[in-house]
């Protein structure tokens, strides 16, 4: 049997089901339960590997666009696909440097309350793989 429709467009169905979901919320931390889950804190040990990550991959990858472009001929590197490989590899080498940059930003050192680099934090608080 079928139900019928209560709202006339999923974007009214969708609305109301987010703000029942947030009335329920609000009731459950106004009520002092303690038995929802707890906001996620920021896991630097994870985000840091995963930088390391895509730092290897996108070295990887220049390294191949590069040997791409060494491989081809004059007349190919001066014209439009060479000229279009040329400006992706300037848009990597400006990816790369947002990603190594990213590493300058860090957490307090938890010891000294100093800033530290996520490298330096890193060397003191995470074990070796």
């Amino acid at each position: 049997m079928n139900t019928p429709k209560t709202h006339k467009t999923d974007a009214q169905y969708e609305a109301r089901r987010s703000e029942r979901g947030k009335r329920a919320l609000d009731a459950l931390i106004q009520s002092g339960d303690r038995t929802h889950p707890a906001r996620p804190r920021p896991n630097w040990k994870r985000w840091t590997r995963a930088m390391e990550q895509i730092e290897l991959v996108m070295l990887q990858i220049e390294s191949e666009m590069e040997s791409c472009y060494e491989l081809r001929t004059k007349r190919w590197r001066s014209g439009k696909n060479g000229c279009h490989l040329v400006q992706r590899l300037a848009d990597l080498q400006i990816a790369q440097d947002a990603v190594t940059a990213w590493f300058d930003y860090a957490p307090t050192d938890p010891d000294t309350g100093n800033y530290v680099t996520l490298r330096e934090w890193k060397d003191r608080h995470v074990p070796p793989a």
